[in-house]
């Protein structure tokens, strides 16, 4: 599983994602 697709899981679960969790270019503000 890549780091997006872990990234990707997470916000289908819900789960906070902190300000310093790995995220990929495109969802940084």
């Amino acid at each position: 599983m890549t780091q997006e697709e872990r990234f990707e899981q997470r916000i289908a679960q819900e789960t906070a994602i902190e300000p310093q969790d790995w995220m990929p270019d495109a969802y940084r503000k």
